[in-house]
C-alpha cells in the first residue's frame, strides 16, 4: 500500500512517525479512482485486524462521527480525497 501510494516522487512521503495516521498521510498522495480504492482496501483491512472490537454492531450516529467513521466511509466507498 505505502509503495504504491506513499512513494510517489515530489509528493508528501509517509515517515515512520506518520504511521500513526497513516491514513492521513496517504490520502494527500493519491492521484486516481484506483488509488482511492486501493486506500478504502487498506482502511478496511486495518481496522478489522486491528481494531475489529471498535467497528462491531455500531449505530448510525458513531458510524458518521466517531474515530470509526473513517472505516465505514471506506467500506461504503465513499472516502473523499
Amino acid at each position: 500500500m505505502v509503495e504504491k501510494i506513499g512513494e510517489k516522487p515530489l509528493m508528501h512521503k509517509c515517515h515512520t512517525l506518520d504511521r500513526l495516521n497513516i491514513y492521513e498521510c496517504l490520502i494527500l498522495n493519491v492521484a486516481s479512482m484506483q488509488e482511492l480504492d486501493l486506500l478504502d482496501q487498506y482502511i478496511e483491512m486495518s481496522f478489522k485486524s486491528s481494531k475489529s472490537n471498535e467497528i462491531r454492531d455500531n449505530p448510525y450516529c458513531v458510524k458518521k462521527h466517531s474515530r470509526v467513521s473513517q472505516y465505514w466511509e471506506a467500506l461504503s466507498g465513499r472516502t473523499i480525497n
